[in-house]
Parts: C-alpha cells; sequence; structure tokens
C-alpha cells in the first residue's frame, strides 16, 4: 500500500508554497493570537481553493480530502494569515453540511457562493437547560 502524495498532489503543494511567498498578504487583522487578512482569504477564493472538495457542478473541483490538508498545511507553514477557522466555519461545517444534507436548490445557492468567499459562517450550542453557552 503506497501513502506517498501523488504527482498532482507534490504540484498543487507546490503551487500553493509559491502564492503564500509571491502574493501580498493585505491589511492584517488581529484576534487574540490569530492574524487574518480579507483580501487575502479572497483570493485563495479566486484560485478556487476554498472549494476543493466541492463537487464541479457547483463551482468546486471535485478533490479529496488531502488536497484540503494540502492547503492547511502550507498556509500553517507560510504563516500567511489565513484564518484556517474562518474556512473550516464556512467549508468545511456549514458548506458539508448543505452538501450533505441540503436541498438541491440549497447547495446550488450557497455552495458556489461559499467556493468565492462571499459567506462565512458560525455556531453556536443549545442546552435546553441554560440556553445558548
Amino acid at each position: 500500500m503506497e501513502f506517498g502524495f501523488t504527482e498532482a498532489q507534490h504540484r498543487f503543494r507546490q503551487e500553493v508554497r509559491d502564492f503564500c511567498k509571491r502574493e501580498p498578504w493585505g491589511e492584517i487583522t488581529r484576534e487574540g493570537s490569530r492574524e487574518s487578512s480579507t483580501s487575502f482569504y479572497r483570493k485563495v477564493a479566486e484560485r478556487g481553493w476554498l472549494g476543493l472538495q466541492f463537487p464541479k457542478r457547483y463551482g468546486g473541483q471535485g478533490k479529496d480530502a488531502m488536497y484540503d490538508a494540502i492547503l492547511c498545511e502550507e498556509m500553517g507553514y507560510s504563516g500567511a494569515p489565513f484564518e484556517i477557522t474562518i474556512y473550516s466555519q464556512a467549508v468545511w461545517l456549514f458548506g458539508n453540511l448543505i452538501l450533505k444534507c441540503g436541498t438541491e436548490q440549497q447547495r446550488k445557492e450557497y455552495l458556489p457562493r461559499i467556493i468565492k468567499g462571499e459567506i462565512s459562517s458560525g455556531q453556536a450550542y443549545t442546552n435546553q437547560r441554560r440556553g445558548v453557552i
């Protein structure tokens, strides 16, 4: 069994690495110890990287989860102001929820907007006895 990266995955890793070195990060905001840049996030979206795992029919690239892992790893290595929390909330949580549980109308409406970086999301938990926590 082979556990290495494919040639395409190696090329993608290098593409992300080069992008992080070349692209201006724009204005950086700090929230606690986290840094983010809206303009940098938009540039990531313009490359289609927010839709790596989503089906092509919704504007995604139809790739496997390894590409998301490579993207996040390279963003982390470079120190880029790519706020993983924003990415994971919008793409992994909301996007995948819509993909797996949403109606076809919801998929067509929301997934392309998530992929373009137009939608961010959050989550909240409730406890019936205590209210929002």
